[in-house]
């Protein structure tokens, strides 16, 4: 649930100096309208009204003047609607001056500090704050101390989710991780990625991401996937070929390798170990491609209500 709306303001005085830490009226103060943060718990609220009352404002808020000799909240929108809440009639603040695009952003820096700001709050703060800079998300988070500048394309993502899913990510019933891989994927996949997480075949976050590569992978390949015509005896025999090669360095692998030979490596040529390493490192790399390409295929093929 959220709060009410703050009291209309009173008529001005003159502002306060900036840079100095100032009691202002409480009348005299109203919050951003562009903070990012819409939705304040009114038990947390209640709480945190009592502590003012009992022990006083422990941390200041931040305000603008504006040129009507109010002021805005630049951080604190809590306290300050703490302080509506237990009716009081002044509060301290840090009087700044600072333009819009700051003003913004030190918003988005102190609610990306609490655990209760949705992603979609992120989404739509980060989308404004670009809007305003007309920069990139990597100086964005650079400007915002973030160590992951994934974290702001990732949230922008959401915003492009369907209206319903975007909703259902705002109630709890989609969690961000399903909601960010549905929203790599154009809408017709986002429906039958919501359909395998429904039936619990995403119930690992591995699962969830080869779900979502296969059927980006099943969108790519589409006329591979639908044709209808035969393969061709050509295509056939590669495909038996390397059928016979996975199975011929399965039955390879699985004789041929013991700790016996570690231990010769070790005693007649040590210094070929790290050459030999190097070679089952790049034979790793190629089993690892294949292995993510047919696994991609798999699921997609599965998502399509295939057989094979």
């Amino acid at each position: 649930m959220t709060t009410k709306g703050p009291r209309a303001r009173a008529q001005p005085a003159k502002a306060a100096p900036t840079g100095r830490l100032k009691k202002l009226r409480l009348d005299l103060v109203y919050p951003n309208p562009q903070q990012p943060r819409k939705d304040f718990d009114e038990t947390k609220l209640a709480e945190l009204a009592a502590s003012i009352r009992t022990h006083g404002l422990l941390q200041p808020i931040r305000v603008r003047p504006d040129s009507m000799g109010t002021y805005m909240v630049i951080c604190g929108e809590r306290r300050y609607r703490a302080h509506l809440l237990a009716g009081m009639k002044e509060i301290t603040a840090h009087v700044d001056g600072v333009d819009d695009q700051s003003v913004f952003e030190q918003s988005i820096v102190e609610n990306l500090q609490r655990v209760d700001i949705t992603p979609l709050e992120e989404g739509h703060a980060f989308k404004t704050c670009l809007e305003m800079s007309g920069g990139e998300p990597a100086a964005l988070a650079q400007r915002l101390g973030l160590k992951q500048p994934w974290r702001i394309t990732e949230r922008l993502s959401l915003l492009t989710l369907r209206d319903d899913y975007q909703a259902m990510l705002a109630r709890g019933t989609l969690g961000p991780s399903q909601a960010y891989e549905m929203s790599r994927l154009p809408p017709p996949l986002q429906d039958e990625l919501l359909r395998l997480i429904r039936a619990g075949a995403c119930d690992s976050y591995n699962r969830l991401r080869a779900s979502a590569e296969g059927l980006l992978q099943r969108d790519k390949q589409g006329e591979l996937l639908e044709r209808t015509d035969p393969p061709t005896a050509q295509e056939q025999a590669a495909l038996s070929g390397l059928e016979r090669l996975v199975e011929k360095l399965c039955a390879l692998l699985s004789k041929s390798f013991s700790s016996k030979e570690m231990v010769l490596v070790k005693k007649i040529n040590p210094y070929r170990a790290g050459v030999v390493a190097d070679q089952i490192k790049v034979i790793q790399q190629h089993l690892s491609a294949m292995e993510k390409m047919l696994r991609a295929t798999a699921v997609a093929t599965a998502a399509a209500g295939g057989g094979g």
